[in-house]
C-alpha cells in the first residue's frame, strides 16, 4: 500500500525552495555598501591628517603665533611715518573806523605741507626681551596644541578604518553562518518531506536562519555607520582597509611608557607653557613700567601757511626720554593678578600630568588585555571548529541530532566574531598606548608641511643693526638703570600701592 503524503503543518513548510533561496540572498545582498578604494591604515591617516579641518585650523593658528615674534622684533627696530596735507583757507580782515568796519585785505590760500618722521628705539626698559620671551612660550604652545589635534584625528582615523575592517568581517562571517543555516533548512525540509525527520527539526533551522538574518542586518548597519565616521575623519567614503602594515613599536615597559608621556606629551607640554606663558606676562607687566629712551628725526616741508607764498621747511633730532612716574595702584594691582594666574597654571599642569599618566596606564593595560583576548579568541575558534566537526559527523552517523549541529554552528560564529572584535581591541588599543604618550605625529606619517609654512621671518635694515646693537647693551643692564630710576621715584612720590 503507498505511504500517503504528509501534509505540510506550518506555512512556512509550504514555500517553494527557490523562493527560501531568494529571500536569503536577499537578506544577504540588501544594505550593503558600495567601495570605492582600499587604502592601508598608514594612507588612511596620511590622507585624514592633510584634509582635516581640526588639523588645519590648528596649523592656522601656529602660523598666527609665528607673527608675535616679528611682533616683538618690531619693539627694538625702527618706525617710519609720513604725512601729508593740504587744503584751501580764505580769510577776511577787517579794521574798524570812524564810520564803521572796512575790509582791509582778503587772503585766499592754498596751504599744504610733507613731513616724514623716523622713531628708533635706544632703550625698551626690558620690554623686547618680555614680548620675545612671551611670543616663543606662545609658539611653542601651539605647536603642542597642533600635535593634540593630529592625535586627535589619528585615533579616530585608526578607530574608524579598525571599525570599518572588523564589520567587514563580522558581515562576512554572518554570511557564512547564513550559507551553512540554509544548507541544514534545506536539509531538514527535504527529510521532513519524505518522512524521515520531524517538523521540530526544520522549524529549529528556520528560527536559527531568521536570527542570523537579523544580526546580519545589524552587522550591515553598523558598517554603515562605521564608513560615515570614516568618511568624517578623512573626508573620504567607500573604504575598503587593506594592509595595517607595520605597526610603530611600543615601549619596553609600562615604566618606560610613562617616562617618555612626561617628556613629549604635547598636551602635558602645553599645560606647562601655559605657565611659562602666565609668568612671561607678569614680566611684562613689570616692564611696563620702566623707562625707555629714543631716537626722532623729524623733515617737513610746508607752503602757504598763513599767507600766499610762505616757505617753510624744517629738519631736527632729538631724544625721547619717557618715564612712568604714578599709576595710582594699578600697576603693581596687575602684576600680583597675573602672579595669582601664573600659580593656578601650575597647577593645572598638576593635574593635567596626573591625568597624562593615568590615561597611559589605563591603555597600557588594555592593550595587554586585548593580546590575551586574541590568544583565547584563537584557541576558542580552534575548539568551535573541532566541535562543529564532531557535530557533523556524528549527525551523519545518526550518533546526534540537528540541533547540536545548530548549536555548533552559532558557537563557531560567535567565536570567530570574537576573535575579530579582539583583532579590533588590539590594533586600536596598540594606537591607544602610542597616542596617551603623544609620540605620534603628522611627521610619522609624512603629512606635515615643512616648518617655513608656519613660521615667517623678518631680517632688520642694515642702517638697524648698530642702533640695535646698542640696545642690546643697554637691554642687559635693564634692571640696574629701573632700580635706580624707581629708587629716585619712590624718594619724591612715596611708594605706589
Amino acid at each position: 500500500m503507498a505511504k500517503s503524503a504528509r501534509p505540510s503543518p506550518l506555512p512556512f513548510m509550504a514555500s517553494t525552495r527557490r523562493a527560501a533561496n531568494a529571500a536569503v540572498m536577499a537578506a544577504i545582498w540588501v544594505g550593503s555598501p558600495s567601495f570605492a578604494m582600499a587604502q592601508s591604515l598608514f594612507e588612511s591617516v596620511q590622507a585624514g591628517l592633510i584634509s582635516s579641518p581640526s588639523v588645519e585650523a590648528r596649523r592656522l593658528q601656529l602660523a598666527a603665533q609665528g607673527e608675535r615674534r616679528i611682533q616683538a622684533y618690531a619693539l627694538r627696530r625702527a618706525t617710519i611715518q609720513g604725512e601729508a596735507s593740504g587744503g584751501l583757507s580764505a580769510s577776511k580782515r577787517n579794521q574798524q573806523g570812524f564810520l564803521g568796519p572796512t575790509t582791509v585785505r582778503n587772503f585766499q590760500t592754498a596751504p599744504a605741507g610733507v613731513s616724514l618722521s623716523v622713531e628708533q628705539p635706544i632703550y625698551t626698559g626690558g620690554r623686547y626681551d618680555a614680548a620675545r620671551i612671551l611670543a616663543e612660550a606662545q609658539i611653542r604652545q601651539a605647536e603642542a596644541q597642533l600635535r593634540s589635534a593630529e592625535l586627535e584625528v589619528i585615533q579616530g582615523i585608526v578607530i574608524a578604518w579598525a571599525d570599518v575592517r572588523r564589520d567587514l568581517a563580522i558581515i562576512e562571517t554572518r554570511r557564512e553562518t547564513i550559507n551553512a543555516f540554509y544548507e541544514l533548512l534545506q536539509g531538514a525540509q527535504e527529510r521532513f518531506r519524505l518522512g524521515e525527520a520531524t517538523i521540530t527539526q526544520a522549524a529549529q533551522a528556520e528560527a536559527r536562519l531568521s536570527s542570523e538574518r537579523a544580526a546580519l542586518a545589524v552587522a550591515q548597519a553598523n558598517l554603515l555607520s562605521s564608513l560615515s565616521n570614516f568618511e568624517r575623519f578623512t573626508g573620504t567614503n567607500g573604504l575598503k582597509p587593506s594592509d595595517q602594515g607595520i605597526l610603530p613599536e611600543l615601549p619596553e615597559s609600562l615604566e618606560t611608557a610613562l617616562d617618555r608621556a612626561g617628556n613629549i606629551n604635547p598636551e602635558l607640554i602645553s599645560a606647562r607653557l601655559e605657565e611659562d606663558i602666565a609668568r612671561a606676562r607678569v614680566r611684562e607687566i613689570e616692564v611696563d613700567s620702566n623707562s625707555r629712551i629714543a631716537l626722532r628725526a623729524t623733515v617737513s616741508s610746508d607752503r602757504d601757511q598763513g599767507f600766499q607764498g610762505s616757505r617753510n621747511n624744517n629738519a631736527q633730532v632729538e631724544f625721547r626720554y619717557t618715564v612712568p612716574l604714578w599709576t595710582g595702584g594699578a600697576a603693581p594691582s596687575r602684576t600680583r593678578e597675573a602672579v595669582s594666574l601664573a600659580g593656578a597654571a601650575r597647577m593645572r599642569a598638576l593635574d593635567v600630568d596626573r591625568l597624562v599618566k593615568s590615561r597611559v596606564t589605563t591603555a597600557w593595560g588594555r592593550q595587554v588585555s586585548s593580546r590575551a583576548s586574541i590568544v583565547a579568541s584563537q584557541q576558542q575558534v580552534s575548539a568551535a571548529k573541532l566541535a562543529l566537526k564532531g557535530a557533523q559527523a556524528e549527525f551523519l552517523y545518526g550518533l546526534g541530532d540537528q540541533l547540536n549541529v545548530l548549536n555548533q554552528q552559532t558557537e563557531l560564529a560567535s567565536a570567530q566574531i570574537s576573535l575579530i572584535q579582539s583583532e579590533r581591541d588590539e590594533l586600536v588599543a596598540h594606537f591607544g598606548v602610542l597616542i596617551a604618550i603623544g609620540s605620534l605625529d603628522a611627521a610619522s606619517f609624512d603629512s606635515r608641511p615643512q616648518p617655513s609654512a608656519f613660521m615667517q621671518s623678518s631680517d632688520p635694515a642694515i642702517w638697524e643693526e648698530p642702533l640695535i646693537k646698542v640696545q642690546k647693551k643697554l637691554d642687559q643692564k635693564t634692571r640696574q638703570i629701573e632700580r635706580t630710576r624707581q629708587r629716585a621715584v619712590r624718594r619724591v612720590l612715596g611708594p605706589e600701592e
